[in-house]
């Protein structure tokens, strides 16, 4: 069974916690404004797959934001101050 983001946790929401902050990012506006941070991110692993660059992803939110977009589709973002930590892109799994 597929994660689905928690309706009751509203876009932009933000937990702080020992220095790291947690973000929900639902709406395209707010990812779009992390791809500098993000691609930082990306740019600094070692061996850094194409499929976790924010343009890959952004085109993954283009195509399935249609169908689960209205609270299927969510980021969940990790920041140590203005440093972009770490993503996890999250959807509803359909079965059938």
């Amino acid at each position: 069974m597929g994660a689905r983001c928690p309706p009751s946790v509203r876009s932009g929401h933000e937990v702080a916690h020992d220095g790291l902050s947690v973000r929900l990012i639902r709406r395209e506006a707010e990812w779009d404004a992390t791809r500098p941070t993000w691609d930082a991110l990306h740019a600094s692993c070692q061996r850094p797959s194409p499929a976790n660059a924010f343009v890959w992803l952004r085109n993954w939110w283009d195509v399935y934001g249609g169908t689960y977009g209205q609270g299927g589709l969510c980021i969940v973002t990790v920041w140590r101050g203005p440093r972009l930590s770490a993503v996890l892109p999250l959807y509803v799994r359909v079965a059938g």
